[in-house]
């Protein structure tokens, strides 16, 4: 998992307008509460009432939690 840097203004409106669309397969960022930052490396496996289910790219693992969407957004930018 890499730190990814905080989008601009007009990024944000771009995650918020793609948030609505998160669906099975959906690269994502997942936030990270500890460091106060965002993970990348991430996809969506599925949609449970208001949340989301998420497993880490590089081992397949799905995340025993449900995931509010202001703790996930769409993986839009590269590795900076």
């Amino acid at each position: 998992m890499e730190r990814v840097t905080e989008p601009t203004r007009t990024e944000l409106g771009q995650i918020e307008s793609a948030r609505l669309q998160l669906g099975r397969g959906t690269r994502v960022e997942v936030r990270n509460h500890f460091i106060s930052s965002w993970s990348n490396g991430f996809e969506v496996t599925g949609v449970e009432g208001d949340g989301y289910r998420v497993r880490r790219v590089s081992d397949n693992v799905e995340l025993p939690a449900t995931f509010m969407p202001d703790e996930v957004r769409p993986q839009l930018f590269a590795r900076r």
